[in-house]
């Protein structure tokens, strides 16, 4: 029999304890989902422990050194699970989202019967985080990780089989692609290190799996039918730390790889990608007038921003990156409670939008403000960043950074519209009024979006942090 510390053969299980605990909080869920306001109690309060122990190791180690990281090693599997500088910013992020989700939740009055779903995802999300610094881990291992995570999400929001069959294509080509690449760098340079058509292979099939990875194909788990009732805040929780954990991949692939720093149509299809998100998430906004939907071109509309960033000559400035991202959590997150409330009470009225701007006003303004800080909106919690990020791509090609000004135009213009269907009046007396209960949440959420809009810098602790994880 093996006792513990033949087990633990002086490794610090940490990194382990964390999935185990997040595997934990699933079951919990699980056994709580029939009474919702129990089982999200229980999940912000496990995320908010797992949070502090992160939190209280990153203090430890600043005081003992660098040489302190709890390591547990897989040596069968040649995987490694590390707290390391270059995936503890990241878990804490990941376990920041979790929280956020169960206390969006919680304050909504949601459904649990995605939450175990939430905590198994975000335990995948975990082990690809921690196994950020595996020799296997880019490119091969964590294409692998993405692929059940990806097709998990549809499950979790009620989508048919053939929506997740579609979905899962999306990792399965990156994973192709970097199979092919990785044999071709392991098994064929090293016969002949001359060869310059063989470089040129490895770099066409490493920027294909990227360029796939990063195409915004995976917003689509989102984008569900205007009639199906169904919670999008575990979804988006999970697409967002997915997409996290897609700009990791890309930041280590590009770090282990230097032939991708050079090679020039990764960056082209990365920026043609952008360009048409944004156009398209532009457009498809001005077109809609479901909130539902609005929210979700907004968000595709952000991510095609940060495709263009990520194109920049300029050193690859992570850090802009870094900031769009965390304003998209935020924003996203806060907009989603909004809609949330606004959908509830539209099921229990007369399944119309019409009016509910006049009964439900501060979650009406926490869905509008959440939705324009997506966009950049001037005086909006994205509107710094945006603005940033505006300049930098307007030294490099005014003609893009025209094309983004637009797609935050169309998007904004589309929002008015379903704004003006919210308050129509005529409508205004079908809705009963909104209670304090569901008052207080959405105006402690909206002074955060008003603080972050006039004190962007509040952000900026959580952006040095994870470039810890991108440098």
């Amino acid at each position: 029999m093996i006792g513990p510390a033949e087990f633990l053969q002086g490794q610090d299980p940490t990194p382990l304890l964390v999935l185990l605990a997040l595997l934990a909080g699933s079951g919990l869920c699980r056994v709580l989902r029939r009474n919702a306001i129990v089982a999200q109690a229980s999940g912000l309060v496990l995320a908010c422990i797992i949070g502090l122990l992160l939190t209280e190791l990153q203090q430890r180690r600043s005081h003992l050194g660098v040489g302190q990281i709890p390591v547990w090693d897989f040596p069968r599997l040649g995987v490694e699970l590390s707290l390391s500088n270059a995936s503890l910013p990241g878990l804490q992020l990941a376990i920041l989202v979790l929280a956020g989700a169960c206390l969006v939740m919680l304050l909504t009055g949601s459904s649990a019967d995605s939450l175990p779903g939430l905590f198994l995802a975000f335990a995948g999300f975990a082990f690809v985080l921690t196994t950020s610094a595996t020799p296997l881990a880019m490119p091969l291992l964590h294409p692998v990780l993405l692929l059940p995570i990806t097709a998990w999400t549809p499950l979790m929001s009620s989508s048919s089989l053939p929506r997740l069959r579609r979905l899962s294509l999306v990792p399965m080509i990156a994973l192709i692609c970097f199979i092919l690449a990785n044999w071709v760098l392991v098994a064929l340079i090293p016969i002949d290190p001359q060869n310059a058509d063989l470089v040129q292979r490895a770099q066409f099939l490493l920027s294909a799996g990227l360029f796939v990875l990063c195409m915004p194909f995976p917003l689509h788990q989102l984008l569900r039918d205007p009639n199906e009732g169904t919670n999008p805040i575990p979804g988006a929780a999970v697409d967002l730390m997915l997409q996290f954990c897609i700009l990791t991949v890309l930041h280590g692939t590009l770090l282990r790889h230097p032939i991708l720093q050079s090679y020039e149509p990764l960056f082209a299809w990365l920026g043609w990608a952008g360009i048409l998100t944004v156009v398209w998430g532009g457009l498809s906004a001005l077109g809609t007038q479901d909130p539902r939907r609005i929210w979700f071109y907004a968000s595709m509309l952000n991510w095609g921003m940060i495709l263009l960033v990520v194109t920049l000559p300029v050193g690859r400035v992570w850090g802009t990156i870094l900031g769009l991202f965390l304003v998209r959590i935020v924003c996203t997150m806060c907009c989603l409670a909004g809609l949330t409330q606004l959908d509830i009470s539209r099921i229990r009225g007369n399944f119309q939008w019409a009016g509910l701007g006049h009964s439900l006003p501060w979650n009406m303004g926490l869905f509008l403000f959440g939705t324009l800080g997506l966009v950049g909106f001037p005086l909006t919690s994205g509107f710094g960043h945006f603005w940033i990020t505006w300049q930098f791509i307007a030294t490099i090609d005014w003609r893009v950074a025209l094309v983004l000004a637009l797609g935050t135009a169309l998007a904004a213009v589309g929002l008015i519209r379903v704004l003006r269907i919210l308050l129509r009046p005529e409508a205004e007396t079908t809705h009963a009024q909104e209670p304090m209960a569901l008052r207080l949440p959405a105006a402690g959420m909206l002074g955060l979006l008003v603080w972050i809009s006039f004190v962007p810098q509040t952000l900026h602790p959580f952006v040095q942090a994870l470039q810890q994880q991108f440098p």
